[in-house]
């Protein structure tokens, strides 16, 4: 008999059972938890400036930001819907309170409550084991969406609606799930997707009256499609409770219309490789293939011959309706991919869960033993590949912590520093952080809203200004600019061209650079104490930027060598790129421009060294549709005809749209 207050072996069991997997859903948090702790970068931290600004406007009265476009002095009358104002007051007051740091952690939090829930939910209907081992590409999904913005809280509102909507299901009488109607009246002001919650409840819907109708059953004997139906309406209902009325709730069916202007986060999967190494990103490298997972996963759980699956009423219709929806908008908008990480957890968990039932019972049975071995053995090694991956993702994080990442205020201080005045021409990147700094004493010329501003704004202004220079003359005359203010590494084909007329241009004189922004001011009078102090020329500019030379950050080493690019000094930048390589030779994308680099010099030896560094770069995986380009670029120069044409279909391949690797493939064949 067993002593009193000791528990039974049974009860031991599963004490220890219970111990492990709290162990090891901790280590899954761990795992994603290092993903997301990094620091802000705040000149090319998307919208976050901006949406702060928003919430100390909104605080302190300045309702215009609801409904107007505020910042700017050039489309001051364009009409904006401002869906993520509540995003903002939140940001604001949170900064205020703790800081930057506080914000990072504050971004951690939510998204690691948001996974426990989606986690929580797959639980319901699949094994903790066989959940635990498909959060690991989960969070590998979830990765691409790291940053601190407003679609942090939609993350956290899908997985509170997928929650409840599972528990709906267990539970059709529960009243828990009107828990999702003041849901929505947040979530309709505090980001765009909001309309994913009437889509989901939608699904959930469709799902019932399917599964009804199978069942030759009609619709209003079940209680639970008349609930959904109310829910479904009220929800809408309450979408319309926000600034801007019925524009707020039709606006993301509007707000992706085509303009002229690329927004990365907006490109489609399979353009965004065309200009990126294809193994930089794990999540987007990863997504085709995972999908492909999710896809399998549904042959399972439809299969009727596997139990419980027999009955028309468990069926994966939701899962089906809500996976394949977030699956396509990956593939056409990167920007979705995380809402498919949290979809593709519950939805592969629940398909799969009846096989790995199946096969572990059928191991219990068999050999008990055994079992119990096997299961020891898969859990020790899960545990492993979750500290390894955590080592491994941890050392590709980019700016590791929390708070600002360094030198994330000093272009906007040293512009305050200065007193220096606009009116401000910049572009379209670094516009929010502009707004965080400046607003409401500067307004800017443009920022990253492409729904802020008309398609001709951006195809007869904006981008006619950076790229011909008469226009430039014309928009300069018209709004008299005192400052230019950009991000230097604004991927704009013809901003280089920009700044390096700029440089030459009596007009301007350029005087502030780090490895964020670049600033320039205009040759009057009330700029002279500045530019006398800290115009960088080719005669100084080894001196004026000595900080970054002898910075221990290789980002501001490679800035200074780019800005030496820019005021024609080759030998200093390349000077410069090759001391940054040789103490950190993996870093690829400097071999890809000291090649590039190399290209343009005419002499003997430089087709030699550009082939030698391309290579270089290629050989690290910089393999990209520019780094071939050049590397047939190269060849063609050196007459290995054979060698540049392998070089240049491989650069087509990866972007059948490569005009000049095209062109000199074409020259190439007409030479034989």
């Amino acid at each position: 008999m067993l002593a009193r207050g000791l528990p039974s072996d049974g009860k031991r069991l599963a004490m220890e059972s219970n111990r492990l997997k709290i162990l090891v859903f901790f280590l899954l948090l761990v795992l994603y938890g290092t993903l997301l702790a990094h620091k802000i970068s705040l000149p090319f931290a998307d919208d976050l400036g901006r949406h702060i600004k928003n919430g100390e406007m909104v605080l302190r009265g300045n309702f215009e930001v609801l409904h107007e476009n505020f910042y700017s002095y050039t489309q001051t009358d364009y009409p904006v819907v401002n869906h993520h104002w509540l995003s903002g007051v939140i940001y604001y007051l949170i900064l205020s309170a703790v800081g930057w740091g506080g914000l990072v952690i504050f971004k951690i939090l939510l998204l690691l409550a948001a996974f426990a829930i989606v986690f929580k939910a797959a639980t319901k209907k699949a094994d903790f084991w066989l959940t635990t081992v498909l959060a690991i590409p989960a969070i590998i999904i979830l990765w691409e969406r790291t940053a601190l913005r407003p679609e942090n809280f939609s993350q956290l509102f899908f997985a509170i609606y997928l929650y409840l909507l599972v528990d709906l299901d267990e539970n059709p009488q529960s009243k828990k799930i009107y828990w999702l109607l003041p849901l929505q009246l947040l979530w309709v002001n505090m980001h765009i997707f909001f309309i994913i919650g009437v889509a989901l409840t939608g699904g959930f819907l469709v799902e019932k009256i399917i599964l009804q109708t199978m069942n030759h059953r009609r619709l209003k004997e079940n209680p639970l499609i008349k609930k959904m139906l109310i829910l479904t309406a009220l929800l809408i209902g309450v979408s319309f409770l926000n600034p801007n009325g019925a524009a707020g709730v039709f606006y993301p069916f509007y707000s992706s219309r085509a303009f002229d202007v690329a927004v990365s986060e907006n490109l489609g999967l399979f353009e965004t490789f065309r200009t990126r190494v294809f193994w930089s990103d794990y999540a987007l490298a990863l997504y085709t293939p995972i999908v492909g997972i999710l896809a399998l996963s549904f042959i399972f759980g439809f299969w009727k011959k596997l139990k419980p699956l027999g009955s028309a009423q468990d069926k994966p219709i939701f899962y089906l309706l809500a996976s394949a929806a977030f699956a396509a908008s990956g593939f056409l908008v990167v920007r979705s991919i995380a809402m498919f990480g949290l979809i593709f957890l519950p939805a592969a968990a629940r398909n799969f869960n009846p096989v790995f039932l199946r096969i572990k019972s059928a191991l219990e049975t068999e050999s008990p033993r055994l079992s119990e071995k096997v299961k020891k053995f898969s859990v020790a090694c899960l545990m492993v590949i979750l500290l390894g991956l955590t080592w491994f993702f941890g050392g590709k994080v980019f700016n590791p912590g929390i708070g600002l990442a360094s030198g994330s205020m000093e272009s906007a201080e040293f512009f305050q520093r200065q007193e220096l005045r606009g009116p401000i021409f910049n572009n379209f990147d670094i516009g929010s952080y502009l707004i965080y700094n400046f607003s409401p004493r500067e307004k800017v010329f443009v920022d990253n809203r492409s729904e802020g501003y008309s398609s001709q704004f951006f195809t007869k202004t904006y981008f006619p200004a950076i790229e011909d220079e008469d226009i430039w003359k014309q928009t300069l005359a018209k709004h008299q600019f005192n400052a230019i203010f950009f991000y230097l590494y604004d991927y704009g084909d013809f901003v280089p061209n920009f700044f390096w007329r700029r440089i030459r241009d009596p007009d301007w004189a350029m005087v502030y650079v780090d490895k964020y922004a670049i600033i320039f001011v205009r040759n009057v009078a009330e700029n002279q104490k500045v530019i006398g102090q800290f115009a960088i020329t080719s005669e100084n500019a080894e001196r004026r930027l000595a900080k970054l030379l002898r910075s221990a950050d290789p980002d501001d080493q490679i800035a200074a060598a780019d800005a030496f690019n820019l005021m024609g000094l080759d030998d200093l930048a390349t000077q410069t790129f090759l001391g940054v390589v040789a103490k950190h030779p993996d870093r690829a994308k400097i071999w890809m421009i000291l090649g590039q680099w190399e290209l343009r010099k005419d002499d003997e030896r430089s087709p030699i060294l550009a082939a030698m560094f391309l290579d270089k770069a290629i050989s690290l995986g910089w393999k990209t549709s520019e780094a071939y380009n050049y590397l047939g670029a190269a060849y063609y120069r050196l007459n290995r005809l054979e060698n540049a044409k392998a070089a240049l279909k491989e650069s087509l391949k990866i972007n059948p749209k490569r005009k000049d690797a095209r062109d000199l493939l074409n020259l190439i064949e007409q030479k034989k």
